[in-house]
Formats: C-alpha cells, structure tokens, sequence
C-alpha cells in the first residue's frame, strides 16, 4: 500500500496533468462559451494541484514538479483531439475528468485520516463538479449541432 505522501504525489500529478491539458485545450479552442468552462476548471485543478502540494509537504514528501508520464500520454492524446476539433478535445478533457474521479475515489483507502477527510470533503466534490461541468457542455454542444 502506497504511504499517504505517496498517494498524494500521485493525485498531484494527475493534477498537474489536467492542467496541462487544459491550457493544451484553450490553446487551440476558441469559442468562448466553451472556453468559460475550461478556464474555471483548469483554474480548479491549479486550485487542488497547490493545496496538494501543501499536503505533501505536510505528510513529509517532495511535491512532484511535473505530471510524470500521464501528463505526457494526456497531452499526446489531447493533441491530437484538438487536431480534429472541439467535440473530440472536449472528449478526451471528459476521459481525463472520468480518469480524475477514479484515481481520487482509489485515493481513499490509502490516505491518514487527516488527508483522508480534505479528500472526501474538498478534493473529490470538486472533481465530481469539474467532470459535471464538461459533460453539461458536451450534452449542450450536442443538443445544439441536433437543431
């Protein structure tokens, strides 16, 4: 079992992942409808990828510094979503979202107490309305390409 510094360096990646690939997003996605949301969710993400760094200091770690090798597949991924155009680049933000929730709901086992509780309380709510938000956007933009 992971020790919690551990477990939370590796939410601290996916973080710094999401982060990444969102700015990767809002590079090539002009619209700005859809641009709001991104901005607020990156600006989330940025959010939890601080206060986790704060938490692994806590717990005794070395913050990670970058997103390790997810944030190279996530950008190699959202690269070539953002080629072909916003719905799929939209797509993939969605998987990495679904991705996010998953490694925080697996985060919780391996967690002190104390880590535990900003986890379930702060962290994965957040996720949860992060991954929400985008999946309301893609449902809109579909809704609208049907009219």
């Amino acid at each position: 079992m992971p020790k919690t510094e551990e477990q939370l360096n590796s939410l601290l990646q996916g973080e710094l992942s999401a982060v990444e690939t969102y700015n990767m997003a809002l590079e090539k996605i002009t619209e700005p409808a859809v641009n709001a949301v991104l901005l607020k969710n990156r600006d989330c993400h940025s959010d939890r990828a601080t206060k986790l760094e704060s938490m692994v200091s806590a717990a005794g770690g070395t913050p990670a510094k970058s997103s390790g090798a997810w944030g190279a597949f996530a950008k190699l991924v959202e690269a070539g979503a953002t080629v072909l155009g916003t719905s799929p680049a939209l797509g993939s933000l969605k998987e990495g979202e679904d991705q996010g929730l998953d490694s925080y709901k697996a985060a919780l086992k391996n967690l002190d107490d104390v880590n535990l509780k900003v986890v379930e309380s702060d962290f994965l709510p957040a996720q949860e309305r992060t991954r929400d938000a985008l999946m309301a956007l893609l449902e809109n933009m579909a809704a609208s390409s049907k009219k």
